[in-house]
């Protein structure tokens, strides 16, 4: 799976179809947590994360999306770059 190709899908499909762009974006999200994903960039993370939550409020589900992201920033396993980016958001991904 290529990150790259699940952030341009959840892109491309935000405005018109926020369901799958939220599958889309929360999918890249456990995939970087996991460990996956060759010279990952912070700006990547923080994409999908600003991804899944556009499209969440976009769906009225902000608060799970919310808790699933801070489920893998808390989980020991996830990938020790990834949780802390996930940890210190960014200004550009709502509600950081």
């Amino acid at each position: 799976m290529d990150i790259g190709t699940l952030l341009r899908a959840a892109r491309d499909h935000l405005d018109r179809e926020p369901a799958f762009t939220l599958d889309t974006a929360t999918t890249a999200l456990s995939w970087m947590a996991a460990g996956h994903g060759y010279d990952l960039r912070a700006g990547d993370i923080w994409q999908a994360m600003g991804y899944a939550l556009h499209a969440a409020e976009a769906l009225g589900r902000v608060e799970s999306t919310r808790g699933l992201i801070q489920a893998l920033a808390q989980d020991q396993g996830t990938d020790a770059f990834v949780r802390e980016r996930l940890v210190n958001g960014t200004t550009d991904v709502p509600g950081h």
